[in-house]
């Protein structure tokens, strides 16, 4: 697999040449750093422009059009990736070779993307019907308990800047959301947004610069994007939250601040510290506290990159919580002394470098990888990752867990309980 990028005046091109697949995946990303104010906008932005275009004036219509290039799969979305929010558009097609009239449908996918995102069509009653949908959605937020629970400490832990927002922007915008103001967002995208084009699969370089040239009239733009977040918050003391609402299985999260960040020196220390604490069935938490005491359902860390943070999570009866708020200062207590086995950090690795394999059999995951390494003008290298996961040390492991420093948490708990 070969690894190109190329900065354009308007965009940076990533190509990963491979043979592997069958199939050549796109990526196009919009980012632009978080800001308050059209978030919410923003987000309905992807949403509107894969249902109709100015060539497909109705949902069917860019079906048949994707069924006619041998069923190409089309999607969008939103997603947050540290302070920038990304919109994004994904679209899988077979491979000229396999085509069976020997369709150039590299060609036509570019064209058909180029129609999508220059050529929108804006309707009222999409834009009621994706609201809507939109509306459901921070509503099955609160239904999902454990989601609700970190939305609500990570807006504890980061109340005063942009990093509580999500993706998907702000429920309180939506009664005063008009069409307008998605079309106003959408110009502002066009003329202002960093722009990563992201290609998988057997193409060449110079070809694929030209047809994005001739179908996606990009102006020029200057943008070096810093979606990482080094704000800290000043907390003396850990804050303690609780919530009340009418749930029988409670849920706790617990947040510290971590300050280790995307690529930096100890930033693979801490993807294996982060999973050899509860990153998988192995894991010290999930065996002594899941297994051995069997006082949660389920148990689990989750490392943030891009803010320099670390999640424990769990599911618990929460006549249980001071036991297992116990056990889980107990272990990170441990870790940050060293106490604990070779073996456990052994198998860590292994299973880091085992998902990192699987990942390669993935268009989607190499996407995603050389995307966000050329953001911070790095290259794909599976060689040199292995080797930094594989050079992890037991002290290294000691000397970056003597960083963690708690600073929320939140019980979500029955209303049957004092």
């Amino acid at each position: 697999m070969k690894i190109t990028h190329e900065k354009q005046p308007g965009y940076t091109l990533n190509v990963a040449h491979t043979t592997k697949f069958k199939t050549v995946k796109i990526q196009l990303v919009f980012s632009r750093l978080f800001q308050r104010d059209d978030v919410t906008a923003r987000a309905m932005i992807p949403y509107l422009l894969r249902a109709v275009s100015a060539s497909y004036p109705t949902r069917r219509d860019i079906q048949i059009k994707l069924e006619s290039m041998y069923g190409a799969s089309f999607q969008s979305g939103v997603k947050k990736t540290g302070l920038a929010q990304e919109l994004t558009f994904d679209i899988t097609f077979i491979h000229n070779d396999f085509a069976i009239d020997q369709t150039n449908l590299l060609d036509s996918v570019v064209a058909f993307l180029g129609d999508i995102i220059f050529h929108p069509r804006f309707e009222q009653t999409i834009f009621d019907e994706e609201k809507r949908l939109l509306e459901e959605y921070f509503i099955s937020i609160y239904d999902n308990k454990m989601r609700y629970s970190f939305q609500e400490i990570r807006k504890a832990m980061f109340f005063d800047d942009l990093y509580q927002l999500e993706a998907l922007g702000v429920a309180e915008d939506l009664e005063t959301l008009r069409l307008e103001d998605v079309i106003h967002a959408y110009d502002n995208m066009l003329r202002q947004d960093a722009i990563s084009i992201s290609v998988v699969g057997d193409v060449n370089v110079d070809y694929m610069t030209r047809l994005i040239d001739t179908y996606f009239p990009f102006s020029s733009r200057m943008i070096d994007l810093m979606p990482i977040d080094y704000s800290r918050a000043k907390r003396i003391q850990p804050q303690h939250l609780v919530e009340t609402q009418s749930v029988k299985q409670a849920k706790l999260v617990w947040g510290y601040q971590w300050p280790i960040h995307y690529l930096e020196p100890d930033y693979y220390a801490a993807i294996v510290g982060s999973m050899m604490l509860g990153g998988h069935a192995e894991s010290i938490l999930f065996k002594r506290i899941r297994e051995e005491l069997n006082k949660v359902y389920f148990i689990g860390s989750s490392y943030d990159q891009y803010k320099g943070s670390l999640y424990v999570y769990a599911g618990i009866n929460e006549l249980d919580y001071d036991e297992v708020q116990t056990e889980i200062n107990a272990i990170v207590s441990s870790i940050q002394k060293g106490d604990f086995t070779d073996e456990i950090l052994h198998i860590t690795k292994t299973i880091l470098i085992s998902n990192f394999y699987q990942s390669l059999d993935s268009s989607s995951s190499i996407c995603s990888r050389i995307h966000h390494l050329a953001l911070f003008h790095r290259t794909f290298n599976p060689e040199e990752l292995i080797a930094k996961i594989k050079s992890v040390s037991k002290a290294d492991i000691t000397r970056i867990a003597s960083q963690l420093q708690l600073d929320t948490t939140f019980l979500l708990r029955g209303e049957s309980h004092d």
